[in-house]
């Protein structure tokens, strides 16, 4: 059952990465959308026992926090 409401908020950030009104609401977005995907991975990882899913997650965070400092870095321009 829980699995259905993260998929929802995943749902919605989806929908809020690509109507976003400004860049910053889309980075933000993408980054709920990756941390609620992982989520998915670990709850489903937990369930079955299938924790080849685990080992996925672990790489996945730290690509998608790299991912946000770059969109971040970008959208402050160079000073």
């Amino acid at each position: 059952m829980i699995e259905y409401l993260f998929a929802l908020s995943g749902l919605i950030a989806l929908v809020a990465m690509l109507r976003g009104p400004t860049f910053a609401d889309r980075a933000l977005a993408s980054g709920v959308f990756m941390n609620i995907a992982v989520i998915i991975m670990l709850l489903h990882a937990a369930r079955t026992g299938d924790w080849l899913y685990l080992d996925i997650s672990i790489v996945i965070i730290p690509v998608s926090f790299v991912g946000t400092l770059a969109i971040a870095r970008y959208a402050g321009g160079k000073k």
